[in-house]
């Protein structure tokens, strides 16, 4: 849990970016960049190790394969929806801020699909709670 809470403070932070704003790269990215990989490094291998726990060796491959195909799946899917939605959050900006620049709009896409993404790690976390063993 704590990982995917760190991960979703990563997202979190870019949700402040505009198309204006300054330090960038040391205000925003880097701590969110280092906040969402360690979150999620935290949570990549338990998760792994979760999906083999209690198998017998003769089923191991099978549920280790399982567990690596639902992560690509959902990887793809999750950048997919993400993906659209900071298209349509971008275009629908476009269309209410007419005098807006595209960046702007750009942005404002991306900081939608950042925020939704949090919003699924701290679901994560939330739902995580009470699956994992202590």
């Amino acid at each position: 849990m704590p990982g995917l809470l760190a991960a979703a403070v990563g997202m979190l932070l870019l949700t402040g970016l505009t198309a204006g704003t300054a330090d960038v790269f040391v205000r925003y990215l880097v701590p969110a960049m280092v906040l969402t990989g360690l979150g999620l490094g935290c949570v990549i291998t338990p998760t792994a190790a979760l999906a083999t726990a209690g198998m017998r060796g003769h089923d191991v491959g099978a549920a280790s394969a399982a567990y690596n195909a639902s992560q690509q799946l959902g990887a793809a899917l999750g950048t997919a929806l993400l993906n659209a939605l900071a298209a349509s959050a971008g275009a629908a900006y476009l269309a209410a801020h007419r005098a807006a620049p595209p960046d702007a709009a750009v942005v404002h896409g991306y900081t939608t699909a950042l925020a939704v993404a949090a919003g699924v790690l701290l679901a994560a976390a939330c739902i995580s709670v009470p699956v994992v063993r202590r």
